[in-house]
């Protein structure tokens, strides 16, 4: 009997011990596949683009991200609709979402996690590269196989009013802020606005 609590002891201390390692490169969300299927319709069908993706997500406590902070110090809605004075790159968010969605958007944007993205989850694998591109690779898209595109992992909001992805993307011209609403099984970008331009 001592002999089996003894080895139940000595399994349950290598599971703790194995909870306590990070994961490198593990995303856990339910909606991670809905997210995938945003990313892949965005950036991995188009053969054009390939290995203009990073492999890497980034996040707000990336020091090439300090933008966030811009965006969220009094919340998505107001940075889009008040940071911009052209109005094409505004977007109603009070009519997407309520009061409460926009401060969970918010809090989900803080709260990313940098994610290894899995070129099986493209149609086009080789949408991804582990090389940083720079302004002259952006302008050879194609032909330099480089990484121009850097970007956050989708927030999905489900919402009364439907699913959501938002995600920024920082490019060597600027980054932006997109939303997409999903429809049936395609998703339609509804807004893009300009984060900074260089």
């Amino acid at each position: 009997m001592v002999g089996i609590k003894k080895k139940w002891l000595l399994v349950i201390l290598v599971c703790l011990g194995c909870k306590s390692q990070p994961k490198p490169s593990s995303y856990n969300s339910s909606n991670s596949e809905i997210a995938y299927d945003l990313l892949n319709m965005v950036y991995g069908q188009n053969k054009g683009l390939q290995g203009s993706l990073y492999y890497e997500t980034n996040n707000p406590y990336d020091a090439s991200s300090d933008y966030y902070s811009d965006v969220l110090k009094d919340g998505l809605d107001h940075y889009i609709n008040y940071q911009n004075e052209e109005e094409i790159v505004k977007c109603p968010l009070d009519s997407l979402f309520t009061e409460m969605d926009r401060k969970r958007l918010d809090k989900k944007i803080m709260n990313l996690k940098v994610v290894l993205l899995y070129a099986s989850k493209f149609d086009n694998p080789k949408a991804l590269n582990y090389e940083i591109g720079t302004y002259a690779d952006y302008q050879n898209v194609g032909k330099v196989k480089k990484a121009v595109h850097f970007i956050s992992f989708p927030v999905i909001m489900n919402t009364g009013n439907g699913t959501y992805g938002v995600f920024i993307d920082q490019t060597p011209l600027g980054g932006y802020i997109y939303i997409y609403r999903k429809i049936g099984a395609k998703w339609k970008k509804l807004c893009s606005t300009t984060l900074y331009l260089v």
